[in-house]
């Protein structure tokens, strides 16, 4: 049942909402693009580093064979040691190096566990790893 009065193609019209004037049209618009456009890639220019070049300051050398994938290096402030682990083996080689890159540690250390990753947690002041699978 309808009630009189009532239209239903009207009541399914979107209605429009007019602004005081067309904002394509605004005569700042076509300034604030142009300034946008040139403006932000120098932005990006900008956050690029520049070049510089490196110098090897210290080598740490594992010292065995076995593994070809380095897990990571992490350096420990407090004890003044870098600590090297090779991935993809629970045989793989730990090392740790004091801080003009002399072994430390035994040449037979070994992870005990498939090490992926290494670093050193200011929270505890240790150095964490986590492993694969079980141990990540």
């Amino acid at each position: 049942m309808e009630r009189q009065g009532f239209d239903r193609t009207r009541s399914r019209q979107k209605k429009k909402i007019y602004l005081p004037y067309n904002i394509k049209n605004h005569p700042f618009m076509k300034r604030i693009f142009i300034l946008l456009v040139i403006v932000f890639p120098s932005l990006l220019l900008h956050s690029q580093p520049f070049e510089r070049e490196l110098k090897e300051v210290i080598q740490l050398v594992i010292p065995r064979e076995g593994g070809a994938n380095a897990a990571n290096v992490a350096w420990h402030p407090i004890q003044k040691k870098y600590y090297a682990a090779m991935a993809g083996n629970i045989s793989f080689s730990l090392a740790v190096y004091d801080n003009t890159g002399k072994l430390l540690s035994p040449t037979d250390q070994e992870t005990l566990f498939d090490v992926r990753g290494l670093w050193y947690n200011p929270t505890t002041k240790t150095i964490q790893m986590n492993g694969y699978n079980d141990f990540g």
